[in-house]
């Protein structure tokens, strides 16, 4: 299969490039399928529902049927998504999909694996030796480390700001044999700009493929397509038993500040998954603001870019699903709370920040309170019309939500106890591990010098 840049539709590059280099330019365009396959009715309908793995498997071999072979599959599958992905009623209308079972606690590790382990099956396959060059802050760039320390043949350099103290303390307690760390003086932009340099030096690609793992890579995104519709599957099989609604319309609701997630379930529509329409929020200020009702204007905000250009893949995707729309909401701090307070009350579950508002917007929906002050609709992401699941009551009766838990509530301590006035016990696979040494810290002054560290494993 081949993929085509977005910025520039004539320019394809092969299944087997877009994993070993990842996004070419951060700056530029992103990369989807020619066509987009649609899942078979024996596997949307099968009874019981299928499994997530199985799911992974059949949409994994769909777009990397030439790269991965049946025989190698199921172990990659395995090796891609070790932990779960819970799907649970909440109320008669209203489902989880807990992502927060990796171990950063947040659904990044879901995309980070599916492409460490997609880069780990090319590496024999391409001419040259892959060196994996990884910029990011907080649970992201955890994610990424503790996807590729599992593969142990491929060099893995990561950038980070010196003053992301999260970085230093899982360096400090736990060992990362195969990948390098240093430490930026400067921003993660400062970071990002350094990795780009060196993907675009003509001497050091001569010798090496640098690869480029990215939250906005096509990975990620059909990561949290596999989850979509594994999510949708699981509802709609088991909807007549939870709820008595034998004949459901299913809507998806997850944050839009971070990439991936909504064009995702978009990505998963457009295979034919039973998904009917979207809830995206998003926290109230300026900034996401504007990027929300000035998509296309493309304001200046460089750490952002990735969410820039998801709202460009989802566009894309909107038009192919010119039937399904988007609820867009914005909600402040104060929102957020009573949202986590709200739903906490409500069904005994404690949401995190990241997809409260998923619950306040869905109860909107449910109440028939839904206006233009609450929510917002941009003409360019949702048509001009609310959907009918939103202004019709009879649709909403039989519509039910699935919620995307992002992250593991016990993340956000402060927000928690502010909302339900206690804090969540940790669960095992989060809880810091205490210091067992003092790695020093490695500091890269230029990009000479990481150039010339580079060089290194040439030689």
């Amino acid at each position: 299969m081949y993929f085509y840049d977005t910025q520039n539709k004539s320019f394809k590059i092969s299944a087997q490039t877009l994993i070993s280099r990842g996004r070419l330019n951060r700056t530029k365009g992103f990369y989807l399928p020619e066509t987009i396959p649609h899942l078979s009715e024996r596997l949307i309908y099968k009874n019981p529902a299928p499994s997530f793995r199985e799911v992974a498997g059949t949409v994994v071999h769909t777009f990397f049927n030439d790269i991965i072979s049946e025989n190698d599959l199921s172990a990659f599958i395995v090796d891609a998504f070790p932990f779960k992905a819970p799907v649970f009623p909440i109320d008669p209308h209203t489902y989880i999909l807990d992502l927060s079972q990796g171990g950063s606690g947040g659904c990044s590790d879901f995309g980070a694996r599916l492409t460490a382990q997609l880069i780990h099956h090319i590496q024999t396959q391409v001419s040259k030796p892959v060196h994996v060059l990884l910029s990011g802050t907080g649970t992201y760039a955890v994610s990424l480390l503790r996807a590729f320390s599992d593969e142990k043949n491929i060099p893995c350099t990561l950038l980070y700001p010196k003053t992301d103290c999260s970085i230093t303390k899982e360096l400090n307690t736990k060992s990362y044999n195969t990948i390098h760390a240093f430490a930026v003086d400067g921003t993660l932009d400062d970071c990002r700009n350094l990795i780009d340099t060196a993907a675009s030096d003509a001497t050091l690609n001569e010798k090496m493929i640098i690869s480029l793992p990215d939250a906005a890579d096509f990975s990620y995104m059909l990561a949290y397509t596999i989850c979509s519709i594994y999510a949708a599957l699981t509802v709609l099989g088991r909807s007549c038993y939870d709820t008595e609604i034998e004949n459901p319309l299913l809507i998806m609701g997850s944050t839009a500040e971070q990439t991936g997630y909504l064009s995702g379930a978009m990505f998963a529509k457009s295979m034919n998954a039973p998904l009917n329409g979207f809830i995206s929020t998003y926290a109230y200020n300026t900034a996401k603001t504007a990027i929300a009702n000035q998509i296309r204007s493309k304001p200046a905000i460089p750490s952002r870019i990735e969410l820039l250009q998801d709202y460009e893949r989802i566009q894309i995707l909107q038009e192919k699903n010119t039937d399904v729309q988007t609820a867009l909401y914005q909600f402040n701090a104060d929102d957020i709370a009573f949202a986590i307070r709200d739903c906490h009350d409500r069904t005994g579950i404690t949401l995190s920040p990241k997809s409260a508002g998923t619950w306040k917007a869905w109860q909107s929906i449910r109440k028939g309170t839904y206006t233009e002050q609450s929510g917002i609709t941009p003409p360019n992401i949702t048509g001009k019309n609310a959907p009918e699941w939103i202004t019709n009551e009879t649709y909403r009766k039989n519509t039910i939500c699935t919620i995307i838990e992002t992250a593991h509530p016990a993340l956000y301590p402060v927000e928690v106890k502010k909302a339900i006035g206690t804090e969540l016990p940790v669960p095992y696979h989060l809880r810091q591990k205490a210091v067992t040494k003092q790695t020093p810290e490695n500091i890269l002054a230029d990009y000479t010098e990481l150039k010339d560290w580079l060089y290194s494993f040439t030689r």
